[in-house]
């Protein structure tokens, strides 16, 4: 029966290095909705620049980017943190005498919910 005992063992261990696990499944979900996220803002950057508009996209981290306005005076980061399920985004004024909106935060649901 130690034969039958070694074989399972093995087989169990293939299958569990072969099988990536569910928080590697998680991350990379999270890695591929946060860059559509990303790819959003930079088609609507790219449409406002074509108005004349300026503003820039710049990724700070991973899961983070910021974008700029200079002729509103005007920045935004915007940071997600996937475990907790949020997106959050700070405002800030790139001149002393700018009004900026309220910091917020968006919570990712999975559609349907």
């Amino acid at each position: 029966m130690n034969w039958i005992a070694d074989r399972l063992r093995k087989q169990t261990d293939s299958h569990e290095n072969n099988v990536p696990s569910a928080q590697e499944g998680h991350d990379s979900e999270a890695g591929r909705l946060w860059s559509r996220f990303v790819q959003g803002f930079e088609r609507d950057l790219d449409a406002y620049r074509q108005q004349k508009g300026n503003a820039d996209l710049q990724r700070v981290s991973g899961f983070e980017c910021r974008v700029s306005n200079p002729d509103a005076n005007t920045a935004v980061t915007v940071a997600a943190d996937m475990s907790d399920q949020t997106i959050r985004y700070a405002y800030e004024p790139l001149a002393k005498a700018t009004a900026v909106p309220e910091d917020g935060i968006l919570t990712i649901r999975k559609a349907g919910r």
